[in-house]
């Protein structure tokens, strides 16, 4: 069986590149099967429906009367396995669950947030199917009997649900963003006990702390989006204790090929920024983040009968700018542009 093993090598802090709302009830797959998420008296219902007409539904197991919240469903792309992420109550009882669902049985709902916090909350995720190269060296007799080095190049493939939340260790603290990268095995199920799980806060060896944030919960979205020039998985938090945003980014690379324990494995390495202060005007949530060459990113928002949005540069954060929506301006029509800003 191949295995996944995640680990930290590098640390980084953060300037800010791109970023998608990522946390949706729908998920639309390369041939057109379309999941989506529904919650009704009974609890979540997962529901699929194909372009050939196939559909199934079934209930996710122990959600009736749940109090859920901030869904997030991601696919394999390779298998059609879906993952269904949620948050579960309010305030200090918040928790974060994943359940898998697998040839007709499902696996979980489990909670992969740690006890050790009070509460988890705002989770997100992205399904990978990474996919990384590794030159391989074989001794080999040549021609002339004297051993040669033979080099094949193999490509090694390996699943990771990329998930991120928010917690609190204690009721009144600000809190902080949480990453797990979660190893899938063979058979789709989330190998849980090989997760690589961070405190983003940590990242850093000093603190200077924030002061004058008065609305914390609305910067307490830790995003997950996928940079398109690089194509590898990012994390995008506010870390309160450096007054800073983060971006983490996630590099995909093979264990030592002629270790045979360590064979067929991935690792995890944090990339490296550049780092920029907090911008305590913003509201993460529900918004999604887009961004284009030379690091010009937007984040925006929608509100009533308009979308805001925020441009940032090399000059710093701008102001809050609205786009109002009309007969004449729909709401496809202002994302595109406002995605137009980036390029």
């Amino acid at each position: 069986m191949r295995r996944l093993i995640l680990s930290f090598i590098a640390i980084l802090c953060c300037f800010m590149p791109a970023l998608d709302a990522n946390a949706t009830n729908m998920a639309l797959t390369k041939d057109g099967t379309l999941f989506r998420i529904i919650l009704n008296d009974e609890g979540m219902l997962l529901t699929s429906s194909s372009p050939d007409g196939t559909s199934y539904s079934s209930l996710v197991p122990q959600t009736t009367g749940a109090d859920i919240s901030s869904v997030s469903i991601g696919i394999d792309e390779t298998s059609l396995i879906p993952y269904i992420l949620w948050q579960e109550g309010t305030a200090e009882n918040a928790r974060v669950f994943l359940a898998t669902y697998i040839k007709d049985v499902w696996t979980g709902p489990i909670a992969i947030d740690s006890e050790s916090f009070v509460s988890a909350r705002n989770p997100q995720m992205i399904v990978r199917r990474e996919t990384t190269s590794v030159d391989v060296e074989t001794e080999i007799e040549g021609n002339d009997g004297e051993p040669e080095i033979f080099i094949e190049t193999i490509n090694v493939e390996a699943t990771i649900l990329h998930t991120v939340w928010w917690s609190q260790f204690e009721g009144d603290d600000a809190g902080v963003g949480i990453y797990a990268a979660i190893p899938v095995l063979d058979d789709g199920t989330p190998h849980i006990e090989e997760a690589l799980v961070t405190q983003l806060g940590d990242l850093l060896p000093y603190g200077i702390g924030c002061s004058g944030i008065h609305d914390t919960d609305a910067l307490s979205f830790p995003k997950l989006f996928v940079d398109p020039a690089s194509g590898r998985v990012n994390v995008f938090s506010t870390d309160y204790a450096n007054c800073l945003f983060q971006i983490i980014e996630m590099e995909y690379h093979v264990a030592d090929w002629n270790n045979l324990e360590k064979r067929g494995r991935h690792s995890i390495i944090l990339g490296r920024t550049e780092m920029i202060a907090i911008n305590p005007d913003l509201v993460l949530g529900g918004a999604a983040v887009k961004v284009g060459r030379n690091l010009s990113v937007v984040v925006y928002r929608d509100v009533a009968n308009a979308i805001e949005y925020t441009q940032l540069d090399e000059q710093g954060w701008s102001k809050t700018q609205r786009l109002e929506l009309s007969e004449e301006l729909n709401h496809e029509q202002a994302v595109n542009l406002i995605d137009a800003l980036t390029r």
